[in-house]
């Protein structure tokens, strides 16, 4: 019998859609087996010169399938103020070795995912279907705007496998039974080494026994195969490292899968991606800090901005207590992540339909802890105590001085500090300081976070200019000063193009910092922001802002700041066209810093009361409040109620967050009204 690739199976079109078929493709006559054969010419994505539909794979690549796999993109482009008509698009072609079939309307599409749960994504759907013929073949999807002023995109190509079978190889992992060579090993690194030495392409590794594992190097070069190194259990099992290292096999495209897995960061510094082979896949699976959100990594911060290595695909898992969430992805899809900190999704492409919730970064991290205090008592009239260097950098200098005469020490939190234990400890600094043994007396009163995070109190663990310690005691506090958002534009540190991103049908709930943060040095380019609901923390004051560059096709519709402020930042450069959008949000107010840009298309939304950006756009409404204007962003029923109900507007997109049709005139922000 077939079978399924396990990304999507046992499809069906939401009740209420279209019931026809998808679109189902097999390669043309002319493909061999060899990917790219069955093309006469290649489809080609053009130089941009203008605004371009974003378009953006919803699926992972690279599967192996037997019989049919449902592929998928969220697209869509602003059609002159509006997104209602097809979400601004004539179509989506599919073109797959030398055959196309053309999407001509988005749908709900149901699929089961890796743990047997029925989910439900918006987005253009199309089919592969095995014919009997076996190899590699490559997809290209094009899609086509409405507004004949912009140009086409295409993105590929994506490899998909028809085989005759499923896996190439199959490996039990069984640490009670003996060794069977290429059947069962004792280890996961051990049946990660036997299959790299006979060069497997889309093999499935099986644990089928409680326990703790490791994934440890396999030695040798890179290695990878056509389709992923799949890990599942068939028993609940914890992935760790117990050394505080990276998770690091030498092999690319990893795929964790199913919940029986728990991968536990508590020890394990990242998942790390040799950047040659497929990205590796997380599919189903728990992530946890069993250690606790606010735990320390070594005294610190986790030295790293991802724990998800390389741009990985994050499909359908429970995340919690993790730092960086699913940053830099170059899929987060059906995620539920709860109680982390740091950002949420910053810099990845294609962030839909997940839930987030309580990510905070203020509790355990922005907090002053009383590390040491210092005076001087000795013989000249001042003296004075410094930290030169930004909160947490390495190299931070602490220097005093005394009449004419000064002293420094460096500070480290590198690995090797904290092994050496000479620079790294505030014990350290209080050492050091009492060893001058020119009149500075110094106490330690905590110990638990490194020197690196010292400051003053009030400061935000920034640099601290000379202050007296003459005959004055001086107390010098730790603080990490972790900037949360829950999505900042930030290409140049993951090496990301600036342009095509796709955010929609999320829901953040208690959170603590920016939501939106587009204010990268490069220009902002096709972003398309729609159907997510924002629920900050009551007492957080941040704002979200777009600033500092161009902004070219940025559409941002339809979601709800239940009770955050938006600045426009054309003081810092912010800069958007005419086929940028700001329609139909609810907001708490927004501001423009400068003079105000006439190229943004501000219209339809709904802002709290006393908001005083009412004059901003057409067709704007104000009132109620956070609480009077939900059911309850708390919760995260975002149903609209009160004012924002009452003061309906065209909508511009068809759908809202939860799958219902908008009417004609509907409520601002994510929801429709019941």
């Amino acid at each position: 019998m077939g079978q399924f690739s396990f990304g999507f199976r046992a499809q069906r079109l939401r009740a209420g859609q279209s019931s026809a078929r998808l679109p189902s493709l097999v390669p043309g006559a002319a493909w061999t087996g060899l990917a790219n054969s069955g093309f006469s010419a290649l489809p080609a994505d053009p130089v941009r010169t203008t605004a371009k539909p974003i378009l953006r794979l919803m699926v992972v690549p690279s599967q192996h399938f037997t019989e049919r796999i449902v592929i998928g993109v969220m697209a869509g482009a602003n059609n002159s103020g509006s997104l209602i008509e097809n979400m601004g698009l004539e179509m989506v072609r599919v073109h797959y070795e030398g055959r196309s079939a053309d999407i001509t309307a988005p749908s709900f599409q149901k699929i089961v995912d890796a743990n047997g749960q029925e989910r439900e994504y918006f987005g253009w759907w199309a089919e592969l279907v095995n014919d009997g013929r076996y190899g590699h073949a490559h997809i290209y999807f094009e899609a086509i705007p409405l507004d004949s002023t912009m140009q086409r995109r295409v993105i590929g190509p994506f490899r998909f496998s028809p085989q005759r079978v499923l896996h190439d190889h199959t490996i039990e992992i069984a640490p009670s039974l003996p060794i069977v060579a290429g059947k069962r090993y004792q280890s996961i690194t051990d049946a990660l080494r036997w299959l790299r030495q006979q060069t497997a392409q889309n093999p499935l590794v099986t644990i089928t026994e409680l326990g703790t594992y490791s994934i440890d190097d396999t030695g040798g070069s890179n290695a990878g195969g056509s389709g992923y190194y799949t890990i599942t259990a068939s028993a609940p099992v914890t992935i760790t490292r117990n050394d505080e290292a990276s998770l690091r096999a030498r092999i690319d495209g990893l795929c964790l899968r199913g919940a029986n897995i728990t991968l536990d960061s508590a020890r394990t510094l990242r998942i790390f991606h040799e950047g040659l082979g497929n990205q590796h896949w997380f599919d189903g699976v728990r992530v946890i800090n069993s250690n606790g959100r606010y735990s320390l990594w070594r005294k610190g911060q986790r030295p790293v901005s991802v724990f998800f290595g390389g741009r990985a695909y994050i499909t359908e898992c429970t995340i919690s207590a993790l730092s960086y969430g699913v940053t830099a992805a170059t899929l987060a899809r059906g995620n539920t992540l709860a109680s982390g900190y740091n950002d949420g999704a910053t810099n990845a492409v294609c962030v839909v339909h997940n839930r987030f919730d309580d990510l905070d970064s203020n509790e355990g991290w922005k907090v002053n802890v009383p590390a040491l205090s210092v005076v001087y008592t000795g013989p000249e009239s001042v003296a004075t105590i410094a930290i030169s260097g930004g909160n947490e950098n390495d190299g931070r200098v602490v220097t005093v001085t005394w009449g004419a005469q000064s002293a420094s020490f460096v500070l480290r939190n590198t690995s090797a500090a904290f092994i050496a234990g000479t620079n790294y400890n505030v014990a350290n600094v209080v050492d050091w300081l009492n060893g001058l043994g020119v009149g500075f007396a110094a106490t330690l009163l905590d110990d638990t976070r490194r020197a690196t995070a010292l400051s003053i109190d009030g400061n935000r663990g920034s640099a601290v200019a000379p202050t007296n310690v003459k005959d004055t005691p001086q107390t010098l506090v730790t603080y990490f000063d972790l900037h949360t958002d829950w999505y900042q534009q930030n290409p140049a540190s993951t090496g990301e193009p600036n342009e095509n991103y796709a955010i929609a049908f999320n829901t953040v709930t208690n959170f603590a910092g920016q939501v939106l943060f587009l204010s990268a040095s490069t220009p902002a380019l096709d972003f398309l922001v729609f159907n997510n609901a924002f629920h900050t923390k009551p007492d957080v004051t941040n704002y979200s802002q777009f600033g500092r560059s161009v902004h070219s096709h940025v559409v941002i519709v339809h979601n709800t700041w239940s009770n955050q402020r938006l600045l426009l930042r054309v003081d810092q450069g912010y800069n958007p066209d005419s086929y940028c959008m700001l329609t139909n949000n609810m907001l708490a107010d927004m501001f423009w810093y400068g003079v105000p840009d006439g190229g943004l298309l501000i219209s339809k939304n709904h802002l709290l009361e006393g908001a005083s950006g009412q004059g901003l756009g057409s067709f704007i409404s104000q009132g109620g409040n956070s609480e009077s204007n939900l059911a309850s962003g708390t919760a995260g029923d975002f149903t609209p109620s009160g004012s924002l109900a009452s003061n309906r507007k065209e909508a511009v997109v068809a759908f809202d967050r939860t799958g219902r049709r908008r009417s004609a005139s509907d409520a601002a922000g994510c929801d429709a009204i019941v």
